[in-house]
């Protein structure tokens, strides 16, 4: 694990609480934030925090006194990972409103073949570098996939909202000229 060979195995427990409290902290925003999760602007801030982190993690390498320094990194990683997974579980819910655990399997699926690849790729090549890079790779690829499927579901939800629009002007005439047919009865009758 990242940092351990420096700062020795105790660090790993306390890495672990950070990540879950940047992780926990990012899934609570998201949730507050959901109405926006599925903007192409909110998942480019989650790409691009997942992005800092890996190049952060390729540009710093944790000396024996950063353990302080260490565990911000793993929190903000956290995070990055955090906003994304809870973006991406938005999207692919909404995506796929009548099969949502089937939907949320394939992407889990999906996401494990990407950490599969990264895996072997680091064990093969033993460099830290071509693992990144091929985790850059597999992380733009991700992120594409997402902005597809989230311009998708945009789109259906504009032809939902056309639709409820067109209904609700229709029955508003409707409720208008029987207004104005109510009236006009009832200045006969007088």
């Amino acid at each position: 694990m990242y940092g351990t060979d420096t700062l020795g195995c105790f660090i790993v427990g306390y890495m672990m609480v950070s990540f879950g409290t940047g992780n926990l902290v990012a899934i609570l925003a998201m949730d507050k934030l959901k109405p926006c999760s599925s903007h192409p602007l909110f998942l480019s801030l989650g790409f691009l925090l997942n992005i800092g982190v890996l190049i952060l993690t390729s540009l710093w390498k944790p000396t024996g006194i950063e353990s302080s320094e260490l565990l911000l990194y793993t929190a903000f990683w956290g995070l990055a990972d955090g906003t994304l997974q809870a973006q991406s579980q938005a999207i692919v819910t909404r995506y796929a409103r009548d099969e949502k655990d089937t939907a949320m399997t394939g992407f889990r699926v999906c996401q494990g073949l990407g950490l599969i690849a990264s895996f072997f790729t680091s064990i093969f090549t033993q460099n830290l570098m071509t693992s990144l890079y091929a985790a850059l790779v597999l992380h733009v690829i991700g992120f594409l996939g997402l902005i597809l499927v989230a311009n998708e579901v945009a789109s259906r939800d504009r032809q939902g909202t056309g639709e409820v629009n067109e209904d609700s002007r229709a029955q508003s005439e409707t409720d208008h000229c029987g207004t104005e047919v109510g009236i006009d009865n009832e200045a006969q009758i007088t």
